[in-house]
């Protein structure tokens, strides 16, 4: 499996539009991707600007697809918009989690 973090700030005026344009990757991702076994996305309570997501796709082959995906590309057009910088990527390893 392969875990992933990404982390981003929207503009200010911008909060609403990012979580719309979430909400609708997050779905396509559901129903369209099986071997994306966890695309979550959280928001800051702090911070309402600021962004988490996490991913755990199967395999390598699976996160290249995703990121190859034409829906993909279109969401990461969009979101950059309406970000203040480039979202940071990162890979993480996984120690624990309840759904094992």
């Amino acid at each position: 499996m392969k875990h992933k973090i990404v982390t981003y700030t929207a503009k200010p005026d911008k909060i609403e539009e990012v979580k719309k344009l979430v909400n609708q990757f997050v779905e396509y991702v559901k129903e369209n991707e099986p071997e994306t076994l966890v695309y979550e996305c959280y928001q800051d309570k702090k911070d309402s600007s600021s962004f988490i997501q996490f991913m755990t796709f199967l395999s390598e082959e699976a996160e290249e697809r995703h990121k190859n995906s034409g829906q993909c590309r279109r969401f990461v057009e969009l979101l950059y918009g309406n970000l203040v910088e480039e979202p940071e990527f990162g890979d993480v390893n996984l120690v624990k989690s309840n759904r094992d």
